[in-house]
């Protein structure tokens, strides 16, 4: 899910899949985690991995790895998101 520029969540268009969608907003919630995390990028991939899919992840590490402080940034990212998608489906955008 490495890219070198991240794509805008947009509206649904005729040629936009559900899949494309999931994408496009995995795409802006990583990039969204990575201004509050750094250095972590496997981590957050796998994090990223099992939200999309539906599934539970158990973070296992050294004491020290700041693991509440990352899932706590994805929260903080996931509610960013989902606030501005609120907001463009009232702006009717």
């Amino acid at each position: 899910m490495r890219t070198t520029s991240s794509p805008e969540v947009s509206e649904a268009s005729p040629h936009t899949t559900e899949r494309d969608r999931l994408l496009q907003a995995a795409v802006a919630l990583r990039r969204e985690v990575a201004t509050r995390i750094v250095g972590q990028d496997a981590v957050l991939d796998e994090i990223l991995i099992a939200l999309v899919a539906g599934g539970h992840a158990l973070l296992v590490g050294v004491p020290g790895l700041a693991y509440n402080i990352f899932i706590g940034a994805i929260i903080l990212g996931m509610m960013a998101l989902h606030s501005w998608l609120e907001r463009r489906h009232r702006a009717g955008t």
